[in-house]
């Protein structure tokens, strides 16, 4: 994920249990980029998200928890403080599709809609939260659902995202290797 400026880069894996931070000294150009920092997280984080104004980490681990992160500076890694909370969101739980095997996820800037990408049944789940940046298991304002076959004919779209002003998706699949831009 790159912060809206494009002088950051974050990314993470299963591997390395951590979130990579690199700082580009153009932007949005990678031939400028250059190791920054790390934070050690815990084991498998699956997927994240930063919040627009680099002071939150979202982090949904292969168990579908939510972990959550306060950045003591804005996009910089080195000042990431311990997990403040997190919340299951699998098992009979109506917040989302713990069948879907999330891949990649998004938060609105304002925190009340989370979209997921989930490569396992090739479907993005649309769900608005009851209070900004919370996901909890009580039941949500509403939940939508789309299947990712009938946008671009791909199979386990494994990532997706938004533009910084959301007037665009694209989504990566594995099966084809293409990738897809829709406008919103």
């Amino acid at each position: 994920q790159f912060s809206p400026d494009g002088l950051h880069m974050y990314m993470t894996g299963t591997t390395n249990d951590r979130l990579q931070h690199w700082t580009l000294s153009t932007a949005f150009d990678l031939t400028t980029i250059a190791f920054n920092d790390y934070k050690s997280l815990f084991a498998n984080p699956y997927a994240f998200h930063i919040t627009s104004d680099g002071m939150k980490l979202f982090v949904m681990n292969s168990s579908e928890y939510v972990y959550v992160y306060n950045f003591g500076t804005a996009w910089d890694a080195s000042s990431i403080g311990s997990s403040v909370s997190n919340h299951q969101t699998a098992t009979n739980d109506s917040f989302v599709d713990s069948s879907a095997q999330y891949s990649s996820f998004i938060i609105t800037p304002d925190g009340l809609t989370m979209i997921a990408n989930g490569f396992a049944y090739d479907r993005i789940t649309h769900t608005d939260l009851l209070t900004p940046f919370v996901m909890t298991d009580t039941p949500n304002i509403s939940r939508h659902e789309i299947s990712t076959s009938i946008l671009n004919n791909e199979k386990n779209n494994y990532s997706f995202g938004f533009s910084f002003d959301g007037k665009y998706m694209w989504l990566g699949g594995n099966e084809k290797k293409t990738i897809s831009l829709f406008d919103t």
